[in-house]
């Protein structure tokens, strides 16, 4: 399935199965009038079970810097509590 989509979506793709998750950011446009910058994960929730994660207002570095981070520390509990037989 993954050779119908385009180069961009391929990408996407192979990143997701590489990593299990990705996140996407994006830009305002110059005629968007809220000129909102976000960003967002893919992927926790079907790698997971996870809910996907949104960042807004922030830049692309600092975005993904705190949803990496973030990701991070979700993947550190779950991994000790399934050592501690967590509920």
């Amino acid at each position: 399935m993954i050779s119908k989509l385009d180069p961009k979506e391929q990408s996407v793709g192979a990143m997701i199965d590489r990593v299990g998750w990705m996140f996407v950011h994006v830009t305002p446009s110059v005629d968007d009038r809220a000129h909102c910058w976000f960003s967002y994960t893919w992927g926790l929730a079907v790698m997971f079970g996870w809910p996907e994660l949104i960042r807004l207002d922030l830049g692309r570095n600092i975005a993904g810097e705190m949803l990496n981070a973030a990701v991070r520390e979700i993947k550190q509990r779950a991994r000790s509590c399934r050592l501690q037989a967590c509920n």
